[in-house]
């Protein structure tokens, strides 16, 4: 479909020029290709816009029978903690994303098993974090929300952390009046 659109255009392109006017010596009477009367086509929709017109338009019905798993996938959103094993050493403080000092050494990595969401419960943290403020190197190994508040420590062979995300307190409070602000519902 998309190569005779494709072809189609180069064609009226090709046939619409001046110089495709004086090679073949016809007019542009001659040489007019009729427009189709549907609608041109548009911008596709991101994925964000199209899982809110699903939402808004889902039954009331799959809402209620959803209503009682969202609310238990919201509240598991809202807790990170974790301990961890193996030669790590450092601490971390965070006020949000945004305000997060410490300094976490891997060397060369830390076992952890706890709450990370909704991700698996076991992940290998091998990226160190320090800094302070909007310029924290964040780990890439730990998923940190924006309005995360919590703290960690490691000490050489055992750490753990210990964290709350703001916005999916939030998300949970309200998802009990349908609404679902981290459009994270199922």
């Amino acid at each position: 479909m998309l190569s005779k659109v494709l072809a189609l255009t180069l064609l009226t392109v090709t046939l619409h020029s001046p110089h495709a006017e004086a090679d073949s010596g016809k007019s542009s009477k001659d040489t007019h290709i009729e427009m189709s009367p549907n609608k041109p086509w548009t911008d596709l929709p991101s994925s964000r816009s199209v899982r809110n017109k699903e939402e808004k338009y889902r039954p009331t019905w799959q809402k209620v029978l959803l209503f009682v798993p969202n609310r238990f996938l919201d509240l598991i959103d809202i807790v990170k903690a974790d301990v961890g094993v193996g030669p790590a050493y450092g601490g971390v403080v965070r006020l949000t994303r945004y305000g997060q000092v410490g300094y976490r050494s891997m060397d060369p990595l830390s076992l952890r098993a706890g709450l990370f969401g909704r991700d698996w419960p076991v992940e290998m943290e091998t990226d160190n974090e320090f800094g302070a403020g909007p310029l924290f190197h964040q780990s890439r190994d730990r998923e940190v929300c924006h309005g995360e508040l919590g703290a960690g420590v490691d000490l050489f062979l055992v750490g753990a952390y210990g964290g709350v995300c703001a916005e999916e307190v939030i998300d949970f409070l309200l998802g009990f009046v349908f609404l679902d602000v981290m459009q994270d519902d199922v």
